[in-house]
Order: structure tokens, then sequence, then C-alpha cells
């Protein structure tokens, strides 16, 4: 918690007192992945800022005005575009600033707030893998070798239930029930596990990966780094590494294949097998807003373009 104190940057007794009291219950009211999230993408902004520490570029905002402040993370957010980066990941850098300094607004540390336009989170093909790409990964982690029970265990998870890669990663031993064939999962945003349920196929490669990978408790995935130091639980990096692997394999483009595109092909393969109804997908994606279900379809995507070709062809 040492990087995120912003005490160093006011100087009075009594600021720093606030200050740090106001540090403490921001990141307090926050789940540990969101936490971490949030200090990941505070340390990116010091580096913008070319500052020691995080607590000196947030004080550099908080010393400033609502323009000032408005001026500097717009030019971040231009500067994030420049670099290639999505639009949805330029967004959750800045949201971790915008949220920090609406809580100071909150607690009475500024007088005023930061609205900056967010960035277009539709400027790339953000599909999934297709049908035949998912059986060409699962394809390439085929075997009996631990590694690649791990593999077809993780692919299951993203694809067959349409976990989000922080959600497979903090899965435990014990959070798997296959009793009640239930995985008890620790949705986005959520501070309690709710029960998510497992095909067969997902229960199946669970317990092949158990098998191997033993009952002991603790996390569900392991990565298999031999230089690794800190706990043996897959990270988030680790998922994309594993799939970006999988997809060299399987002759696919490792860029095109992420971890959230597995997600959105599962979520487009549910609303197949439901005829497109979405309070029923809704349950399964675990999604609060049937506008996001639909962003989702990439079925629907592929049925419009499918009319537009029809349409253009009666004019031919």
């Amino acid at each position: 918690m040492e990087e995120t104190s912003l005490a160093p940057t006011l100087p009075s007794e009594v600021a720093l007192s606030r200050l740090r009291a106001m540090a403490d219950d921001f990141f307090g009211s926050l789940t540990p992945r969101t936490r971490a999230t949030y200090q990941s993408n505070l340390a990116a902004f010091a580096r913008y800022m070319d500052a020691p520490s995080v607590s000196e570029a947030i004080g550099a905002l908080l010393r400033s005005d609502a323009g000032g402040a408005f001026t500097i993370l717009n030019r971040w957010k231009t500067d994030l575009l420049a670099s290639g980066l999505a639009g949805a990941t330029v967004n959750s850098r800045m949201g971790a600033v915008r949220s920090l300094l609406g809580f100071a607004n909150d607690c009475g540390l500024i007088p005023w707030r930061v609205k900056v336009r967010k960035a277009s989170s539709e400027s790339k093909d953000m599909r999934g893998p297709s049908p035949d790409q998912m059986k060409a990964l699962f394809a390439a982690c085929d075997g009996d070798e631990p590694i690649n029970l791990r593999d077809r265990a993780l692919l299951r998870l993203l694809y067959n239930v349409a976990l989000r890669r922080a959600e497979a990663c903090s899965l435990d031993v014990e959070h798997v029930d296959f009793e009640r064939r239930v995985l008890s999962v620790l949705r986005k945003g959520c501070t309690v596990r709710v029960d998510v349920a497992m095909p067969e196929s997902v229960a199946r490669a669970l317990r092949e990966w158990i098998a191997v990978r033993g009952d002991a408790k603790g996390a569900l995935l392991h990565n298999f780094d031999p230089t690794a130091k800190a706990s043996p639980a897959l990270t988030d990096d680790g998922v994309t590494n594993i799939l970006h692997r999988l997809a060299r394999k399987a002759g696919l483009d490792p860029k095109k294949v992420r971890p959230h595109g597995l997600r959105r092909s599962g979520i487009t393969r549910a609303l197949v097998a439901m005829n497109g109804n979405i309070t029923r997908v809704m349950a399964f994606s675990g999604h609060r807003s049937p506008a996001m279900v639909v962003r989702y379809n990439d079925a629907q995507n592929d049925l419009a373009r499918e009319v537009a070709d029809a349409v253009e062809a009666l004019d031919a």
C-alpha cells in the first residue's frame, strides 16, 4: 500500500492525515482484483507524468484545478490512443484516476470533478474465435500431459462457461462443486461469489486436471513456469500467454486469440442455442445490461452482413 499512499503530496500535517485516510478508504472499498487493477493503472499514469511515485503524480492533479486536471487527463488519453492501445484499455486506465479524483471530491479534499470523454471501444474487430478455430485450439492441447490438461480446463472455463479471465484465475479448488455441478465465481465488480452452472464438458475437463494437480486447497489453475517465485496461481498475463501459445500451435494469429474473445464466442454460442433469448443468456454471461449481451453477439453481426450482401445482390 506504500506505493498508493498520497501523503507526501500535501504540506500540512492535517492535510496529510486527511489524505492518508482518504487513500485508505478508497482502496479499502475496492475488491482485491479491482484494487490491483487500479494500482497498475495509477502506476501507468505516474510513468506518463514522469513522476517518481503514484503519490506525486496524483498530488499534481490534486494541487491543480478542474481545467488543469482535464488538460492533463485528456492529453494522456490522446497519448494512450496514439500508442495503439484499444479504447477499452484506455478507458480502464483513465477510469482509475477519475475514480480516485471523484472519491477525493466526495471527501471534500477538492471542490471539482473531471469529465473526460471516453475513448471509443468499437474501433477494432473484437470478434472471438469461430467454432472451427475453437476446435483447432482444443486440438492444440490434446493429450494427457499435465500442461495439456490444465490448458483444456482453462479453455473450457473461458469458452463453455464464458468466464472472464480474472474470474477463472480467482477460482480455487474448493470453488468447484462436482456434486451440484456448479462453480462458485467471483463476478466482476462483486464481493460475494455466486453459483455458475458448469456443463458436463467443463466438469470432465476439471476432473481430469484436478486428478493430476491434486485436490489440495488453493488456486485451481497453476502455472508451469519454473522461474515463478511467488504463488503458483495462474495470472491474467499467464492466461494470455497460454492462449497465444495455443494459437501459434493451431496455426492461428495470436493477436486475434484473446481471453475475452473466447468469452465473447461462448456468449455468441449461447445466444444461438437460446434462439436469441437475451434474458436467459444474461444469466449465463453474468451481464447486468441486455445491451452488453447484444454487443457480444458475433452471430448477429454476421447475419447483418449477410442481409446487406443479399440486398446488394438485388440491385446487381
